[in-house]
């Protein structure tokens, strides 16, 4: 369902349009949460990325693959840290393992080479931003007691 067979990052869109699961790149996949709404959230870890299978809505539809989160350059993903507070797209993670989602849709990142736990959006997201899939344009912090931050996860569920 999702990946070609070969590791790499051949990005999720072609032509402007985002490409089925199987023509989609994925390196190390670990971690995975399923949301609500049916997709499958999941850190691609030697990409530095969080991603997302979409499953299809209709018969007319085809599964595809959704970056939430990571910075990715002239088409090549940019492991690292550039702080918090950066819109997700924007944010560099480095090697992710894994990756939960609250049902207020609340991203939380096991940001595994940067030694953090790290969060995306406010709980709950606004319905009309449709939430998991517009997570991407939410900024990622650092939560400030990561005690706190696992025991709202916690409530969420």
């Amino acid at each position: 369902m999702v990946g070609t067979g070969t590791s790499g990052y051949n990005g999720n869109t072609k032509s402007g349009l985002l490409l089925p699961g199987t023509q989609v790149q994925i390196n190390h996949p670990q971690g995975l949460s399923v949301a609500l709404n049916g997709n499958v959230v999941f850190a691609d870890s030697t990409n530095h990325l969080i991603r997302a299978y979409v499953p299809p809505t209709g018969p007319s539809t085809s599964h595809v693959i959704d970056d939430l989160a990571g910075l990715v350059s002239n088409g090549v993903p940019q492991g690292g840290f550039n702080g918090d507070g950066q819109w997700a797209d924007q944010t560099k993670l480095q090697n992710p393992a894994a990756v939960t989602v609250t049902r207020g849709a609340l991203l939380v990142i096991a940001d595994t080479g940067n030694s953090r736990a790290r969060q995306i959006g406010p709980s709950p997201l606004p319905p009309q931003l449709g939430g998991i899939r517009s997570a991407s344009q939410r900024p990622v912090d650092h939560p400030q007691n990561p005690r706190r931050a696992l025991a709202a996860k916690k409530r969420d569920n």
